[in-house]
């Protein structure tokens, strides 16, 4: 006689068979108390699976998600373009600029912020924006900077005015002696710097 997991199993494989997308969760809790069995059945039999061709549905929601060439910050663009992972780009940066090991994991969440129009590329080194006109171009800091974007002098203004209004509002209390600001390195210099753009 045949238990309950194996019974749900045939199901679960005819329906996938057929090309439709049966819920395993749903699956398990119809198991029950065989629940680890049926896990077990379903998991073998799909990584031995093809996964079935995806429905139009799934295609036009994927469609959605991923950015069209047109739509993606530009050293995004540039880099699918070239066909380069970031990991390529990141350690090409790093040998470049002469970044420890320790250190390139910083690097990648900076480059990641940059590429994806997280971090103003306005805070970026010169010497960052060579390389990286080495791999992608000489035109990829001037694509990078949005052209509807304010001028630093406009931005600089609004901070001095809202400086001044945060004098007439009441003081914010003193941070906690034991929350100390981590210490900025060169990486957060080259990404956010204060040097010479």
């Amino acid at each position: 006689m045949r238990t309950v997991a194996e019974l749900l199993f045939e199901e679960f494989a005819a329906r996938f068979a057929r090309g439709e997308h049966p819920d395993v969760r749903d699956y398990l809790e119809r198991a029950a108390d065989d629940r680890d069995e049926l896990a077990a059945l379903i998991d073998g039999f799909v990584a031995a699976s093809h996964a079935p061709a995806p429905s139009e549905e799934t295609l036009a929601t994927f469609a959605e998600l991923v950015p069209t060439e047109e739509s993606a910050p530009p050293m995004l663009a540039a880099r699918v373009r070239q066909g380069l992972r970031r990991s390529q780009v990141v350690g090409t940066l790093a040998s470049w600029l002469g970044v420890v090991p320790e250190k390139e994991e910083k690097l990648a969440r900076y480059y990641h912020e940059l590429e994806t129009g997280l971090l103003d590329p306005r805070g970026v080194e010169a010497i960052v924006w060579h390389h990286l006109a080495r791999i992608f171009g000489a035109g990829i800091r001037s694509l990078m900077l949005r052209p509807n974007e304010p001028p630093p002098a406009m931005v600089a203004a609004y901070y001095r005015h809202s400086d001044d209004l945060a004098l007439a509002a009441p003081a914010a209390p003193a941070p906690s002696p034991e929350v100390a600001e981590p210490e900025r390195d060169e990486i957060d210099r080259l990404f956010t710097g204060s040097g010479e753009r």
